[in-house]
């Protein structure tokens, strides 16, 4: 750069004094190639630093792989296979003498057997005793031997016939032992359901005028008691 300004001073010096222009042709020259060879230095050098820069190098960030999608499924009930249905166990009936689990059939010393064949009246049914069960225990609906009585249980299975004009639909029948004591169906409602959900004894609901039925009564008597005989009515 000092050659450069040496070297236009002295032509302006030259061209002062008058001197030929030649010289400042020359000078021109060298100064124009001067600055031509200071511009490639430039361009040269600005390419260089340019092409020395490094560039900002972009990282790639972690790829991210999509994952399933959690959508919730509904939650189906399912159906029971065909038979395979849950069925209701009847409960079981228990006699003396016999397993209360799996006795359903008179077993061992029989009590009121003397009721067998007894007839009884009143004003709507007349009343026959077919049969005389005794247990002592009930199963519960869970078919577990449960209910127990005080003594015996008796269940009295009766032919009927309605005897009077209208339609009649409740026996009330009684038993009466030896001592003269009177007995009565029993109030215990889960020996009265565990009776009936047995399916061994019938009992009709309504019957007729001139017609015939079936019914029973479940007793709850003490052990002593014996020599029964039936009743009918209050």
């Amino acid at each position: 750069m000092k050659k450069i300004l040496v070297l236009f001073l002295i032509s302006l010096i030259l061209t002062a004094c008058g001197d030929t222009v030649a010289p400042t042709a020359a000078v021109s020259d060298l100064l124009t190639a001067k600055v031509e060879t200071l511009n490639a230095s430039q361009v040269t050098t600005t390419q260089a630093g340019q092409a020395n820069t490094p560039r900002p190098t972009v990282t790639a960030g972690p790829t991210i792989t999509p994952g399933p999608i959690n959508t919730p499924r509904s939650t189906a009930t399912a159906l029971p296979k065909p038979g395979s249905e849950q069925v209701y166990v009847a409960p079981t009936l228990a006699q003396p003498g016999a397993t209360p689990a799996s006795a359903v059939t008179p077993a061992g010393p029989k009590i009121g057997l003397e009721l067998v064949g007894q007839t009884a009246s009143d004003s709507r049914f007349k009343a026959v005793v077919t049969g005389v069960d005794t247990f002592i225990v009930l199963n519960d609906s869970k078919g577990q031997p449960t209910i127990k009585p005080q003594g015996y249980f008796l269940i009295v299975s009766f032919d009927l016939e309605n005897i009077g004009k209208d339609p009649a639909s409740i026996l009330i029948a009684n038993i009466v032992d030896g001592k003269g004591r009177k007995f009565t169906g029993t109030s215990n409602t889960d020996a009265i359901l565990s009776v009936a959900f047995s399916d061994k004894y019938k009992s009709d609901i309504n019957i007729q005028p001139g017609l015939k039925g079936k019914s029973y009564t479940v007793y709850e008597v003490p052990a002593d008691a014996t020599g029964f005989k039936l009743t009918l009515g209050f």
